[in-house]
């Protein structure tokens, strides 16, 4: 009698190899689901509870905003102050309330905000946070950006106590991750437009996280990523904090460095020039109709400097270097008052 055949296959030559490690989120393996976007995972929660309208914030990523306008649900708006604090959340059954980790610089903050609210759902958008520690507590659903973090094709997250079922068929990313070996060999500009239409594909196609995604999370070093992001987060932060208008933590492991100058869209323009390739967030129409002062200057003038795990110190002060000059053109950037 034979065996039972555990595999479809055997032999031939070997593929990618990719160790059989864990997850970053592997404590929470019992209360997570793992999408291919950050959107995917917010149509479905939206789709799987009963709320009847959702609040978020008018400074944020237009296009989620529009895939959440899709659901049907009634969208309203709330600013946020200087602080990246939201003003006037509700709190009434049927409703959901979305705060973000902007930029992954709110953890607790984030945390005792979504504990305060006892009647409506919360949906934890730590896109820009992912080693933030959920909040475990019911009606309470925190999202994460895997790709925002790892070199990974797609990969979202979603963490909460009472997660609904989801029964999405894994992904198969071989038609779409080609930009990410372009990348590893020539550079991200090389690729650059590759990975616009992957996130263009991603963006109209949600479904589960690929097979390939899990299995490079399974094989990131999590705790140098974080070390990485810290010190380079905190290299910024010495050499820049007099200049910057926005008031922030000294070292966290964050997605981006947000500087806010001034004159940052002038700024952003002359960092290309200079090969440093910075993010606009964000330029939605609900903003820029109804954003107040400090909404409207970070979208227009926050500058977003990389503080990823492929840059050492000395990338890092070369950058900082540049900013500095671009500054000092013209002694009204950049300086507070």
């Amino acid at each position: 009698m034979r065996n039972k055949r555990t595999r479809e296959e055997y032999g031939g030559f070997l593929p990618l190899e990719l160790n059989p490690g864990k997850e970053w989120f592997d404590p929470y393996k019992d209360n997570l689901r793992r999408f291919n976007s950050v959107k995917a995972a917010l149509v479905h929660m939206i789709n799987s509870i009963d709320i009847q309208e959702i609040y978020i914030p008018y400074y944020y990523c237009p296009s989620t905003t529009e895939a959440i306008r899709k659901t049907g649900i009634k969208v309203k708006f709330y600013h946020i102050d200087h602080l990246l604090h939201p003003i006037d959340l509700p709190d009434t059954a049927g409703t959901a309330v979305l705060i973000v980790n902007y930029f992954g610089l709110l953890d607790s903050y984030v945390a005792e905000k979504a504990k305060e609210i006892t009647s409506a759902s919360v949906f934890v958008d730590n896109a820009h946070a992912f080693f933030c520690k959920p909040v475990m507590r019911q009606n309470i659903y925190n999202f994460y950006s895997a790709k925002k973090f790892i070199g990974v094709p797609d990969g979202a997250y979603l963490i909460g106590e009472d997660i609904p079922a989801y029964n999405g068929e894994c992904e198969y990313a071989a038609d779409y991750s080609h930009f990410l070996l372009l990348a590893y060999e020539q550079g991200t500009n090389a690729a650059y437009d590759e990975k616009k239409e992957t996130d263009l594909f991603i963006g109209s196609h949600y479904g589960a996280m690929s097979k390939l995604a899990r299995g490079i999370l399974q094989n990131a070093d999590y705790l140098r990523v974080i070390e990485n992001r810290r010190d380079n987060y905190g290299a910024f932060q010495n050499t820049l904090q007099k200049r910057n208008l926005l008031r922030i933590k000294e070292s966290v492991p964050a997605y981006l460095f947000p500087f806010l100058t001034k004159n940052g869209n002038k700024i952003k323009k002359a960092l290309v020039k200079e090969k440093i390739f910075v993010p606009t967030l964000w330029a939605g129409e609900n903003l820029l109709a109804n954003g107040n002062e400090f909404e409207l200057m970070m979208s227009s003038d926050a500058v977003f400097l990389p503080v990823d795990q492929r840059y050492d110190l000395e990338d890092i002060l070369f950058m900082a270097d540049v900013v500095e000059e671009l500054c000092d053109e013209n002694t009204n950037i950049g300086h507070n008052n």
